[in-house]
C-alpha cells in the first residue's frame, strides 16, 4: 500500500486478522490488499461500485444487516467477518436466484476443455466443484 503524508490510515480487523488500509477505500478493497478473498460478481476495480450482485455481503460487528464489501467504507476499528456460515448460505442462495434466471438452461462445467459431464445430475443442478461455493438448485421435482 503506497500513502502519501497526507493519507490517513485506518486500522480494521478482517477474519481476526489486523489490516490497515487507506481513507477512503472500501472493506472489499481493504481484503484484498489483505490477501483476504470475498467472493464477488459484479465488481469491477475500474468501474464504480454499487453493490448490485450481493455476492460481497459481510458482516460487520455491531451494524445492521449484510453490508456489501463492494460499496461499504473502511472505518477505524471496525471488525468484519467474511467467512461465516450463514454468510456462506446467504450467498448460496443469491446465486441460486441470480442463476435462476439464466438464460442458459444447463451451464456446463469444464475441465480443462472437455466437459464432465459426470458432475451433471440433472439439467438444473449445479455440484460443488474445486471448492468454489455452488448451489443445488435441484429438488425431488427434478426432470433429468
Amino acid at each position: 500500500m503506497v500513502v502519501d503524508q497526507e493519507t490517513k490510515i485506518i486500522n480494521l480487523t478482517i477474519d481476526g486478522q489486523q489490516v490497515k488500509s487507506k481513507e477512503g477505500a472500501t472493506v472489499l478493497e481493504a481484503a484484498r490488499e489483505a490477501n483476504i478473498y470475498i467472493p464477488t460478481l459484479c465488481y469491477h476495480p475500474g468501474l464504480t461500485p454499487y453493490g448490485s450482485c450481493r455476492m460481497c455481503i459481510v458482516e460487520i460487528e455491531n451494524m445492521r444487516g449484510f453490508p456489501p464489501a463492494c460499496t461499504t467504507p473502511v472505518t477505524e476499528g471496525i471488525v468484519v467477518n467474511t467467512n461465516k456460515p450463514q454468510l456462506q448460505e446467504l450467498r448460496r442462495d443469491i446465486l441460486e436466484l441470480t442463476l435462476s434466471e439464466h438464460p442458459i438452461p444447463v451451464l456446463f462445467v469444464t475441465v480443462g476443455s472437455v466437459v464432465n459431464p459426470s458432475i451433471l445430475h440433472c439439467e438444473k443442478q449445479l455440484q460443488l466443484v474445486d471448492a468454489q461455493c455452488v448451489p443445488r438448485i435441484c429438488d425431488v421435482n427434478c426432470k433429468k
